[in-house]
């Protein structure tokens, strides 16, 4: 009798002890269970993850297949603008006028600054682009960057292959829409044919290789900007602190994460298309984790993109922190290969078409729905602070300025 009382309460504790997720305890363990899940989002998934400190095994699933990136491509901008604060050519106080005509769908700027006279300085235009997903503020950024080509040149410097950058977020978004350079946005807001389109599969432009990355090349590109290899220490803390006050995707990566971790990433929807790529921070101080998640050809709602993809976040943090040691040598385990499902991200700061694209996780196919999203190409879902850590610097509040001119109008 005592021996049985024994054996229950062993297996209570070690019940009790237990993750909520399913037990992997080897990368081929992992995968499958990746695959698992990636199966619901009935479309294409990609997987690469990684500690950061380059320590232990790789994940890889379809890592090296492209994917459009939609908003996540946000991140090589911001990368490409901090650099050229760090060699001068740009100060972070520095005030950028924007016209009405840089207008494009998108949550703040578009939506919210409706009169003539804008200026925006280049901190808050990052901060806007990162924490916001908004497109004005990203077409603006990636001009005074010197355009997408000279982005995709940043990111080669990285020594980055696998990731692309070839338009603006106009450009991207008007493709998508197959609508004409003389159609003003203004006038497509209420149509509920594009809102509806917004969340769907578009084969030409899930086969096009434009704005496209692999996972693979995204967490690279993400490892050398959070171990300070592509930046200054104050540029990557601000880069940093950016992406960890991300308000966008909160069912992506931290949808089943445990409250309160702390995650830094970016979203991008369009779309069959949802993603979210970024950071997280392992509790206790024992490391963190660059991800990121692809979706593409999904024929799944947006709902359930968002939960396939933060079942597989919760799956990798609990391998990194549970299961795997970390070796001495960077990636010395076989990369994991599989196949699995997807969605895209950009379109959050569309903004109704712009409304829906503001990127929220339940976007509306109305066009009622589609005026209140205003930056679906780059957000997610409900918007929600993202668990900014006293560790890094807070966002400057300098460097706002609207002046109305005599004569104003609506975007």
């Amino acid at each position: 009798m005592i021996r049985r009382v024994a054996r229950l309460i062993v297996l209570v504790c070690v019940l009790g002890a237990a993750p909520a997720y399913a037990d992997v305890s080897s990368v081929e363990s992992l995968r499958a269970e990746i695959e698992r899940i990636a199966s619901s989002a009935r479309g294409v998934v990609g997987v690469a993850a990684w500690r950061l400190d380059g320590k232990g095994p790789s994940v890889l699933v379809n890592a090296r297949e492209p994917f459009p990136m939609a908003s996540t491509y946000k991140v090589a901008i911001a990368g490409a603008i901090f650099d050229a604060v760090d060699k001068g050519r740009l100060k972070l106080d520095q005030m950028v006028p924007v016209s009405l005509q840089d207008y494009v769908p998108s949550e703040i700027i578009a939506d919210r600054f409706i009169h003539p006279g804008v200026s925006l300085s280049v901190s808050n235009l990052l901060e806007l682009m990162l924490t916001q997903s908004d497109n004005t503020a990203t077409d603006v950024l990636m001009r005074v960057a010197g355009g997408a080509q000279a982005v995709t040149a940043w990111v080669r410097a990285q020594g980055i292959e696998g990731q692309r950058i070839d338009r603006d977020t106009n450009g991207i978004l008007r493709d998508f829409f197959s609508l004409a350079p003389d159609v003003a946005w203004s006038d497509v807001v209420d149509d509920a044919e594009l809102a509806t389109k917004a969340s769907l599969p578009n084969a030409t432009f899930d086969n096009d290789p434009r704005d496209t990355s692999t996972p693979e090349a995204m967490a690279r590109l993400l490892t050398r900007l959070f171990s300070g290899q592509a930046l200054s220490e104050a540029s990557t803390n601000a880069l940093v602190g950016m992406m960890r006050r991300c308000r966008t995707g909160e069912g992506r990566l931290k949808g089943q994460l445990p409250q309160g971790s702390v995650v830094a990433h970016k979203t991008g929807t369009i779309g069959g298309t949802v993603n979210d790529v970024g950071v997280i921070d392992l509790p206790d101080a024992k490391g963190r984790i660059v991800i990121a998640v692809f979706v593409k050809k999904s024929e799944a709602s947006i709902e359930q993109r968002e939960r396939v993809i933060a079942e597989i976040a919760r799956s990798v943090r609990d391998f990194y922190l549970f299961k795997s040691k970390p070796r001495s040598s960077p990636h010395e385990s076989a990369p994991i290969r599989g196949s699995a499902g997807g969605l895209i991200a950009w379109l959050r700061p569309l903004g109704s078409v712009t409304g829906f694209l503001r990127s929220r996780s339940c976007p509306s196919s109305s066009a009622a729905g589609m005026r209140r999203g205003a930056s679906w190409w780059s957000s997610s879902c409900p918007p929600g602070l993202s668990g900014a850590s006293s560790a890094w610097p807070s966002a400057p509040s300098h460097g706002v300025s609207c002046s109305r001119s005599r004569s104003s109008s609506r975007a």
